[in-house]
């Protein structure tokens, strides 16, 4: 005779939270690998002699936020790569504040705070530090 027995589901977090974060994380994944693949694919039809070894040596700069969007308008493979990245960075941001949402909505403030806490560092990093190092 099998016993099964079902755990009651958590209300501080439910399965549904985390369908929605898994959801999120496949769409961010997929959106990046379409976006940065166009934007390779694109880079090295127009670059064919460079080497992977020279593009990476040669690093990137971040344009301005006017000529990277011009960029995207124009299908630059380099706006296009970095759009990927950008997609990356977002949907890790969106992830950390998901879950804040739903610990909140759980009840469970520490968690919360702690979510809310990583998503400012996580923004301060990338507005605040990030630009100072470059």
């Amino acid at each position: 005779m099998t016993v099964t027995t079902t755990l009651p589901e958590d209300p501080t977090f439910p399965a549904s939270a985390y369908a929605r974060i898994a959801l999120l994380l496949r769409a961010g994944v997929i959106g990046f690998l379409l976006v940065a693949s166009v934007g390779l694919v694109a880079y090295l039809s127009q670059h064919p002699s460079e080497s992977l070894a020279s593009l990476l040596a040669r690093g990137a700069s971040l344009p301005s936020l006017r000529a990277f969007l011009h960029g995207l308008a124009v299908l630059d493979p380099t706006a296009l790569i970095l759009f990927g990245v950008y997609i990356m960075i977002a949907v890790t941001i969106a992830r950390v504040l998901l879950a804040a949402r739903d610990f909140a909505a759980g009840r469970e403030r520490v968690l919360a705070a702690v979510s809310i806490l990583v998503a400012a560092l996580l923004l301060v990093g990338l507005f605040v530090v990030g630009p100072l190092v470059h």
